[in-house]
Order: C-alpha cells, then sequence, then structure tokens
C-alpha cells in the first residue's frame, strides 16, 4: 500500500502540470469572453441612453429652429433633471457649445467649463469614447438650417459597465472552479487506471491522448456555457433597449392626449414608428393600440401579431400601456426581431468557436512541450 501511495506521489509533477494547463485554457477563454461580453454591454448601455435622449434632443430642437437662442433656453435645467430622474445612473447630462463650452448642467461646478475638442470629434469619428474614468455620448443640436448649433452631453461613469463586468468574472470563476474539479477527478482516476504498480510506471502515451481528450471536454464544456450566458445577456440588453425606446415613444403620445388630442388622431405617428424600426434592427415593428387592443397604428404595413405563447410569453412581443389621467388610453407593441437575435447568437457562437479552436491550440502546444520535457 505504501509502495503504491509512492507511485501516486511521484506522478503530482504530471497531474498539477495538467491541472495548470487547464486553468490557463480557461482563464484564456474566459478573458476573450468577458472583453467581448464588454464590448456587447458597452455599445448598448450608451445605445439606450442615446436612443433615450432622442426625445430631448426633439424637445430642444423645435423652439431652436423658431429662432431661440441656445443660450437663453428658459426651462433648459428642468428637462435635464427629469432626464437624470429617469436615468439616475448617468452621471451628468449637460448643454454645450460647438467649441466644447458648457451652458447648462446639473453640476452647476461645471457651467462654462469646456470639454477638450478631441472627446467631441473623437465620439463622431468613432473613437475611444472615454475619458478620465467617464464615458461620453453626444446628440447634435440643429436649427432650421440643418447647422450644428450645440450638442447634448451625457456622461456616466466605467464603474457602471465594471458591475456588470465583475458579475461575469464571478460566473467564470464559478465555472473554471466546476470544469477544474471534473477533469481534475477524471484525470487522477485516469492515472490510476493506467499506472503499472508493479513497475511504478504508466502508459504515458494513453494518459496523453486522455489527458488531450479529457482538457478537450473541459474547453468545449465551457465554451457551450459561455455562449449560453453571452445569449441571455444579449436578449436581456435587447429587452431593456426595447423598453427604453417604448418608454421614450409613451412619453412622446401622452403630451398629445394631455393637450386633448385623441390617439386616433395622431398626426404623422406612422412616419415616427417607422423611423425608430428603420434605425433599430432589433425591432420588427411597433403598434399603436386603442384601449380595446385594435390596431391603430404600425411602423409598416403588417397585421398585428396574435398574442399566443410564443409571443407575449417568450416576450417576442413587449406591451407597454399608454395612460391619460390615469386611464389606460392605448398600448405601444414592439415585436423583437427573431432573424436579428439569430444573427447575433450566430456572431457570438463563431467568435467562440475561434476561441476554443486558439484554446485547444494553446491545449496542444503546451501539451507537447509537457510530453518532452517531463
Amino acid at each position: 500500500m505504501i509502495k503504491n501511495f509512492n507511485i501516486l506521489r511521484n506522478s503530482w509533477k504530471f497531474f498539477a502540470i495538467s491541472i495548470a494547463i487547464l486553468i490557463l485554457a480557461n482563464i484564456f477563454n474566459g478573458i476573450l469572453s468577458i472583453s467581448s461580453f464588454e464590448k456587447i454591454y458597452t455599445d448598448s448601455l450608451i445605445s439606450i441612453y442615446k436612443d433615450a435622449a432622442v426625445s430631448l434632443q426633439r424637445t430642444i430642437e423645435r423652439p431652436i429652429q423658431f429662432g431661440k437662442p441656445l443660450d437663453k433656453f428658459y426651462g433648459m435645467n428642468t428637462l435635464l433633471e427629469q432626464f437624470k430622474e429617469k436615468h439616475p445612473k448617468i452621471s451628468d447630462i449637460s448643454i454645450i457649445l460647438p467649441n466644447g463650452e458648457i451652458l447648462y448642467s446639473l453640476d452647476q461646478d461645471k457651467v462654462q467649463t469646456v470639454i477638450p475638442q478631441k472627446i467631441i470629434s473623437g465620439y463622431f469619428h468613432g473613437k475611444k469614447k472615454i475619458f478620465k474614468g467617464l464615458y461620453y455620448i453626444f446628440l447634435e443640436i440643429r436649427n432650421r438650417k440643418k447647422e450644428t448649433t450645440g450638442f447634448i452631453n451625457i456622461t456616466f461613469k466605467k464603474s457602471v459597465v465594471k458591475h456588470y463586468i465583475n458579475l461575469m468574472i464571478k460566473w467564470n470563476l464559478d465555472k473554471l472552479a466546476t470544469t477544474t474539479l471534473i477533469v481534475s477527478a477524471l484525470l487522477f482516476l485516469s492515472m490510476v487506471w493506467l499506472i503499472d504498480f508493479k513497475t511504478g510506471r504508466f502508459k504515458r502515451k494513453h494518459l496523453y491522448y486522455l489527458l488531450f481528450l479529457f482538457l478537450g471536454i473541459g474547453q468545449i464544456v465551457y465554451s457551450y456555457y459561455s455562449i449560453n450566458y453571452l445569449h441571455k445577456k444579449y436578449v436581456d440588453i435587447v429587452y431593456l433597449k426595447t423598453l427604453s425606446i417604448q418608454s421614450q415613444l409613451k412619453t412622446e403620445i401622452e403630451k398629445f392626449l394631455r393637450a386633448g388630442i385623441s390617439i386616433s388622431k395622431l398626426n404623422k405617428i406612422d412616419k415616427r414608428l417607422r423611423s425608430i424600426t428603420d434605425s433599430t434592427s432589433y425591432i420588427d415593428n411597433i403598434y399603436i393600440l386603442n384601449a380595446n387592443k385594435q390596431l391603430l397604428y404600425s411602423a409598416h404595413d403588417k397585421s398585428l401579431p396574435s398574442l399566443g405563447v410564443n409571443t407575449m410569453g417568450s416576450k417576442q412581443i413587449l406591451q407597454m400601456p399608454i395612460k391619460s389621467k390615469e386611464l389606460i388610453s392605448g398600448y405601444i407593441q414592439a415585436k423583437i426581431s427573431k432573424t436579428a437575435i439569430q444573427r447575433k447568437i450566430i456572431e457570438i457562437i463563431l467568435d467562440s468557436s475561434t476561441v476554443l479552436f486558439i484554446s485547444l491550440v494553446f491545449i496542444t502546444e503546451l501539451l507537447f512541450f509537457m510530453f518532452i520535457f517531463v
């Protein structure tokens, strides 16, 4: 028994290096997955805030187009405060001149300070949107001649994104621990099975085959969970973005209702709905219904989808009530595009497959050196 124990103990180096290879491969896989998720989430969060600010942009541009000076805009601070109340995670929202000077801000200490031109121009040229730990979003304010008279500037802290990245890191560590324990157990049992306790040797070639198999399976399982995680998070992001657009549209319509305009007599609403679907690939159609859920308007001439198990139940159709004087006057329904989600899932699978292939090549190279030197 003691002899057998010593034989197993002498193989600890092989076992430890094998597990180290698995951990390194999983960490490599995890880093690439986290990087992919960070880009998806950051871009989506920027898109949500940008879409939400379109309504504010329209509100500001109307009087500007009739000649009202931007630096004498009565009630601007109230508009900014209302936006902040709806989006509490933003750090600040301000109105700036083309040269970067801040005219209005929720943080009064920032008024008359200047945002560097490289941040503004960089944003519109698709360059990095982060500066000193803050993400910057800009929307142009234009006059009747389509000239830029200023910008809406929204900032939010990097920590808003990091919070969700940290959740994914925790998820990755949990999966890393699980796959490592399972592969460790399989590898240990294989070593016991392949060791010849009479000679103190083991079938090295067979063990390497099994080692590659177990490490490969560990990577495949890890990649499978990673794809499912990214898929779920992307779908959640699509729902959040869709709800944000619905909320913005709801605010616009309810303004007309409070002014005494009937929901059945909204002027050019079809054009507004079409502009939304044309600019958002993940929304197939948007419908406006009356209180009895009869179709009034839609972005495209399509019949109202039936609200069966595969629509409302699976959140393919998101519905939001429109109210007037605390009474429901109608509903906004947004039909999420299955095609857009499937296209993104395929993109995630292809990215994950590339990462998996690189990880397997990485494992193969490490095993090759291990076979030579260990």
